[in-house]
């Protein structure tokens, strides 16, 4: 006999994770073994929110301001300048983009009084190319298949800003360096003037500029430097390496070396040195410096990040009595570049500096005097052999991570020793989905490695699991070798989650983790880029808007490729875009993706009322609401309920519907019918709610069952004793 019926209400706050590898009786009633497109918010479970088209300007035509790129936006980063701006830039394909945003302004035209004195400037907003011709993610061999990053392609793009510069590397490229008011990011040039081709990553640490991974140039410096393109990519230059497929006319006459363990740091406060040294002759009694390089190098005489400008202070090597470095001139004052020309000699044209004094003695080199004790410098750490993966600060370190575990660099007082080095971890909790490694505020990284989800603190003794993450979907399993780089994590503060974006598997291809509930979700999207920024304006006066905005991709490569890692999905606007995340402030809020509808399911465990042994009875479900959530009009969206029945964890589930049939039950209108009567029996229940369309937020904050035990002790799974019909 059935006993008494009570009402059951589940609330998320009970528990609400999501519990997609274990069994699904794990997850019971207080938590779910699917969320897809929704979010947890303080007391309830939020549809989350969609996107639009990046629009700050708020044109009713956006025109290029979402960029619209052929390839997939793989990165977008915004840093501040020194006046107090921000810059955003972005990638995608072979280019570096600039985002220029222009004011509307009225000014005074024609006679005062008249009708048209007041005019009003047209706004103009647009991404402009500050390089291009760069290697990049999205590239592919002459036979069809996608190219690895050892075949050429290139890395997931890096952003590092120290004082108010900007420096990318994309793992292949010699790294970029862009400041606002340049017409177009540089190479670094000091980097290749002191003998490396291209760096494995990049990070900040005491105000210089940090590299991990290093490629050196070990024979052909100086011919590469008098060539054409002194600063290109070495890879695939003329006198690069020879590669069938990737450089099959390469002479050889460049040789590379890698060295995977090795750091190597800029000058303090100047990022862009790093105590390079030109060399070339100086003449006893002369006062011209002629350097081995001819003028087509570029770093030496144009450009914005140059080594040597018009009055730049030098040293020069041996250009002193018995052999010192010539530092001053006849009045004691520091020796510096009056001009620089070049000169024809032998043939070949030459770069010469002319200096404010004299040499004594025949010199052999010449150097910035600022660099004195600037303590720029390497290291190496051989120790297991493994690559540096990735460097990110952690509270006052950075910690260095690298394919057997990671240390920790220290700051010290010294301008000839500016770091110490401490050995943390070597074990299997490694970062090998580097581009996942995320910091919040400086005080946790989080990561994914080939078996999890870790977090790292100060007072970590190794990496820790993330619990949410463990009972989760494990998308980590996922990942090929061929699609790690595409893997990478964004800190989403709006919604106060982690973003770990990855090739889609199974229609999903976003996990997300909200760092102060400790939950999880899935997004049916795979956002190819994303970031924080400050909404652009052209005034650094006011109240300032954050935005959070992403990278989507809709269609195929130039090349009718899919690319890796973007999910498509059925927008009116084809290649990369960039959209606006769908909550900000001012009560700003999307609930479509770019005009399109999308779905989200919130699917329950397996609930047996504290009772695995007997049936229950259901005879009533409800859904409770949150009465500050509902839709710009007014009216609450419909949702449709399944309620199934199944007879053991692993057995077949049957849907309750309407009329007998296996259909979800709509609930069309939510504000005065929210319960759906019912009459069922059966040991395990599950409920799935659905919500459809667009423009239709809703907020879940319990679900009610009305059941009573039956106390039968499992009579009808007893063998051959009963049987549920499958028919």
């Amino acid at each position: 006999m059935p006993k008494r019926y009570v009402h059951v209400t589940i609330r998320p706050n009970q528990g609400g994770a999501l519990v997609a590898s274990p069994s699904a009786d794990v997850a019971g009633s207080t938590s779910y073994t699917k969320k897809l497109n929704w979010r947890r918010d303080l007391d309830g479970e939020l549809r989350r929110e969609g996107y639009e088209l990046f629009n700050p300007a708020s044109l009713s035509s956006v025109g290029n301001q979402p960029l619209r790129s052929e390839y997939p936006v793989r990165m977008l980063h915004q840093f501040p300048t020194p006046d107090g701006k921000y810059v955003l830039v972005a990638a995608a394909g072979d280019k570096l983009y600039r985002f220029d945003y222009v004011a509307s302004r009225d000014y005074m035209v024609g006679t005062y009084g008249a009708a048209d004195y007041v005019s009003s400037e047209t706004q103009t907003y647009e991404w402009k190319v500050i390089a291009s011709g760069l290697r990049h993610l999205d590239m592919y061999n002459a036979d069809g298949t996608q190219m690895s990053q050892s075949q050429g392609a290139g890395y997931r793009w890096e952003c590092v800003s120290i004082s108010g510069y900007l420096f990318l590397n994309n793992g292949i490229d010699l790294p970029l360096v862009y400041r606002d008011g340049w017409d177009s990011a540089e190479p670094l040039y000091g980097l290749r003037e002191m003998g490396f081709s291209h760096v494995g990553t990049i990070s900040e640490f005491g105000n210089r500029l940090v590299l991990g991974d290093v490629t050196t140039i070990t024979d052909g410096l100086d011919e590469l430097l008098n060539s054409t393109d002194p600063y290109g990519n070495v890879l695939t230059h003329p006198l690069g390496p020879h590669d069938s497929a990737l450089n099959p006319t390469g002479n050889g006459n460049i040789t590379i070396k890698r060295t995977p363990y090795s750091i190597v740091w800029s000058s303090q406060g100047s990022p862009h040195l790093f105590g390079q040294i030109v060399k070339g002759a100086m003449s006893s009694g002369s006062n011209e410096f002629i350097c081995d390089h001819k003028v087509s190098a570029g770093g030496q005489t144009t450009g914005n990040n140059q080594t040597f400008h018009v009055g730049s202070e030098v040293l020069v090597a041996g250009g002193d009595t018995g052999g010192a470095d010539l530092g001053t001139d006849s009045s004691g004052a520091r020796l510096k570049i009056q001009s620089i020309g070049t000169q024809t000699i032998g043939g070949v044209e030459k770069l010469v500096f002319t200096l404010s004094s004299a040499a004594a003695a025949n010199g052999t080199s010449i150097r910035l005097y600022s660099e004195e004790g600037a303590g720029s410098g390497y290291s190496d750490f051989p120790e297991d052999g493994s690559a540096i993966l990735k460097m990110s600060r952690l509270a006052d370190k950075l910690v260095v991570y690298r394919g057997g575990g990671y240390f920790y660099m220290d700051v010290t007082n010294k301008a000839t020793a500016p770091f110490t080095f401490e050995s943390r971890y070597t074990g299997p909790r490694t970062a090998i989905l580097r581009n996942t490694i995320i910091s919040l505020g400086g005080k946790s990284h989080y990561f994914a490695g080939t078996d999890g989800v870790y977090e790292l603190t100060r007072a970590s003794v190794e990496p820790r699991l993330v619990g949410a993450m463990e009972i989760g979907p494990e998308w980590w399993s996922t990942i090929s070798q061929s699609e790690m780089e595409f893997v990478y994590s964004v800190d989403n503060p709006i919604t106060r989650e982690i973003f770990f974006c990855y090739p889609p598997d199974s229609g999903v291809g976003t996990v997300a983790y909200d760092y102060t509930q400790k939950t999880i979700s899935e997004i049916d999207v795979s956002f190819t880029a994303g970031t924080e920024i400050r909404k652009p304006r052209d005034s650094v006066l006011g109240p300032e808007e954050k935005w959070f905005i992403m990278g989507v991709f809709q269609g195929s490569l130039p090349d009718g490729k899919s690319p890796v890692g973007a999910l498509t999905q059925s927008y009116n606007h084809n290649g990369g875009i960039v959209v606006r995340y769908g909550r900000g402030p001012n009560g700003y809020e999307v609930y479509n993706r770019m005009g399109s509808a999308y779905t989200s399911n919130l699917t329950s465990g397996m609930i047996d009322f504290q009772d695995t042994f007997s049936d229950k009875e259901m005879r009533s479900y409800a859904l409770q609401l949150a009465s500050n959530i509902k839709p710009s009009s007014g009216n609450l969206p419909p949702a449709k309920v399944t309620v199934y029945t199944a007879y053991s964890v692993a057995g077949t589930k049957y849907a309750f519907g309407e009329d007998g049939d296996s259909s979800a039950v709509a609930l069309n209108d939510l504000e005065d019918e929210n319960t759906i009567p019912l009459f069922l029996r059966a040991p395990y229940y599950q409920d799935e709610i659905i919500v459809e369309g667009k423009d239709n937020p809703i907020k879940i904050v319990g679900r009610t069952f009305e059941v009573s035990r039956t106390d039968d002790r499992s009579a009808t799974q007893v063998l051959q004793q009963g049987q549920f019909p499958t028919g």
